[in-house]
């Protein structure tokens, strides 16, 4: 998935690894629409509903797979819940040793191996991603308006475990489908298949093994990796309570909301800040950022696997719009984006 914590650092703009680090994070996120309850899609709710408080109640170790096209990165996880609140521990076992130590607000990386680790910062929210914090109520009004949802049945076995499958069909071109396997003892999602505008998978997730247990002591959290560190934290509050904006998305896809908003400040651009702005569907998630232009600005749009990304300059501000969304959506928000008042 991706992101920096200068985003607009031109054509070279990265889009890194860590946003594909855990597609289980915040799965409690999509229970929370509001449901025009129909026989025929009841069994398929029950389901996603159940998977959610999986999310929210189970503690785990396990190891999975991440595929984009030719490329796999295979992760290790410890995922804690404790006092209600999601404590987590990833370990690449593949490729450069890298960590992520994170809760529901904070996120510490560390790459004992780059010292380019603030580049990966902040990153997307990932599939299902913690667009809620932990007891967050907030609804997505629209999400069955423009999501569909099919229980196909038995799916076959995950890391050993018998699994039901679920698809979540997009019913417009502003946002992709998933195909998930659900576990049928734990309801944990045990794989997830990113499904593009064609139907084709764009990203897959899996566990190879996972492991349910009672407690996990809080060692297990701890870094094992030594190296350089970058911490983000992360305030989700409801827009209504955020300071005024100078800036306005004037036209959202339907079904897109504003989850938060925040402004801090840019390292290394003599006190300049960045405004990041993250709006979700409920399952979806597009971050725009709006700073002032620098000497390489960002125009036009890039595509990395599930990834997209839409620049461009209004006057002396660069505006990107970066989302795991087909392009037209990142384009259509970032065209929309306007100043409604001086600073």
């Amino acid at each position: 998935m991706k992101r920096t914590n200068e985003p607009g650092a031109g054509a070279g703009y990265r889009v890194g690894l860590w946003a594909m680090v855990c597609f289980l994070l915040g799965a409690a996120g999509l229970v929370y629409a509001n449901e025009n309850q129909t026989a025929e899609n009841q069994p398929a709710r029950t389901l996603l509903r159940r998977m959610a408080e999986a999310a929210r109640s189970t503690d785990y170790i396990g190891v999975y797979v991440h595929r984009v096209r030719d490329s796999l990165q295979t992760m290790y996880i410890v995922h804690q819940i404790k006092d209600g609140h999601r404590r987590e521990r990833l370990l690449t076992l593949s490729g450069p040793a890298r960590e992520v130590i994170r809760t529901s607000s904070r996120t510490t990386y560390i790459e004992p191996t780059t010292h380019s680790i603030a580049d990966r910062l902040p990153i997307l929210d990932t599939p299902f991603a913690a667009v809620f914090s932990g007891s967050s109520t907030r609804a997505f009004d629209h999400f069955y308006d423009v999501y569909d949802l099919k229980l196909l049945g038995n799916g076959g076995r995950i890391a050993g475990r018998e699994a039901r499958r679920l698809n979540i069909v997009s019913l417009d071109q502003f946002r992709y489908g998933y195909r998930l396997w659900i576990d049928e003892k734990s309801g944990l999602l045990l794989r997830s298949d990113l499904i593009d505008e064609l139907g084709e998978p764009l990203e897959q997730t899996l566990f190879t093994t996972i492991e349910t247990r009672e407690t996990i002591a809080d060692q297990r959290l701890e870094p094992t990796l030594a190296g350089n560190e970058v911490t983000w934290q992360r305030e989700y509050a409801p827009p209504a309570k955020t300071t005024a904006s100078v800036w306005e998305v004037g036209d959202l896809p339907e079904g897109f909301q504003l989850v938060f908003r925040e402004r801090h400040r840019v390292r290394g651009d003599n006190g300049g800040s960045v405004e990041h702005r993250l709006y979700s569907d409920g399952l979806a998630t597009v971050s725009v950022y709006i700073r002032h232009r620098n000497s390489h600005p960002f125009n036009g749009w890039s595509r990395v696997g599930a990834v997209s990304a839409f620049g461009r300059t209004l006057g002396g501000y660069q505006i990107i719009v970066v989302g795991e969304v087909p392009p037209v959506t990142v384009r259509h928000i970032g065209q929309s984006v306007r100043r409604v008042a001086k600073p």
